[in-house]
Formats: C-alpha cells, sequence, structure tokens
C-alpha cells in the first residue's frame, strides 16, 4: 500500500514537471518590443522584414515600423518562479504527508510535513528562478536605427510565425 502511494506521487511530482511538447517552434519564444512613442508590446512575433515587425500582441496584429523601436528582447517561454512556488510546494506536501502513514508521534510527523514542505518550496522556487534566467534569448538594441534594425532582423527570422508558414 506505502509503495502504490509513494509511486503514484512520484508520478505526479513528473508530470508537474514535465512541459507539454509543441509542434512549432515559434510558439516557444515572446518578444517583447519597446518603443518611443507606442509603449510596450509583447506576444509572438508574426513577421519580420527590413522596415519593421509585426506582434501578436493579447490576439491583436500591432505592425511596429523600425524607426519607432528602442529594443527588442526574445525570451523562451518556460518555467516561472510562481510556478516553481506552487509544484514545489504541491509536491513538498503530498511527499511530507507520508509520514502520516507510519507509526511516528504526532509531534514528529508535522515536523517531518513542515520539513519535506519546505525543501519542496525551496528546490521549486530554485529551480523556477533558473528557468527564468536561462529563459533570456536575446536582446538587440535598436535605438531608432533603421540601419541597425536592417542589419539585426535576420537574427529574429527564425523565431517568427511567418518563417514556418511561408517555408517551402
Amino acid at each position: 500500500m506505502k509503495f502504490k502511494i509513494i509511486a503514484s506521487l512520484i508520478v505526479l511530482a513528473t508530470c508537474l514537471f514535465v512541459s507539454e511538447s509543441r509542434s512549432q517552434e515559434f510558439n516557444n519564444y515572446q518578444v517583447k518590443v519597446r518603443t518611443d512613442s507606442l509603449g510596450t508590446h509583447k506576444g509572438i512575433l508574426e513577421q519580420i522584414d527590413s522596415e519593421g515587425l509585426t506582434v501578436n500582441h493579447r490576439g491583436i496584429p500591432v505592425v511596429i515600423k523600425a524607426q519607432h523601436i528602442v529594443s527588442i528582447r526574445l525570451k523562451r517561454n518556460s518555467f516561472t518562479t510562481a510556478q516553481g512556488l506552487l509544484y514545489g510546494t504541491i509536491c513538498g506536501a503530498a511527499i511530507g504527508s507520508t509520514a502520516f502513514l507510519g507509526d511516528l508521534p504526532d509531534d514528529s510527523q508535522l515536523f517531518i510535513l513542515a520539513s519535506v514542505t519546505s525543501a519542496g518550496v525551496v528546490a521549486g522556487v530554485g529551480y523556477g528562478l533558473a528557468c527564468e534566467i536561462l529563459a533570456n534569448k536575446m536582446m538587440l538594441r535598436i535605438n531608432k536605427d533603421t540601419v541597425v534594425f536592417a542589419n539585426e532582423y535576420q537574427k529574429l527570422e527564425k523565431y517568427s510565425k511567418a518563417y514556418y508558414i511561408d517555408k517551402p
């Protein structure tokens, strides 16, 4: 009985930390474009060429010309610190609750539950922070210079939706 419960908890923890597979690479990346007059736009990079780019910002395509772009940050969609906190707490509490299956005194059971839950929180937050740090892929500083944008936009082409749709 104890083996089945522990095996179920391990399978649950594994399912929580394994991310879903995605069929197209552009969905894995988020672009954040800072402009001088249009504000900041986050979303999936729809299309890019030497004159500007199009960002799908909350379901609305936004066309941004190169002369307005201050900077472009490309980031991989990954595990966040908040998700790490949540999953670490859940897994730690689930694993720590197995202490109630044994014949230990009540104080020892609560101590084991609290310590394993705390360890799960620390591990989850640490994993989330590491994922967020490693998720930053590229930062381009354009500073409203169309010549710099024309030279640098090829680096972002393979992360755009049009690159995968228009591919032969």
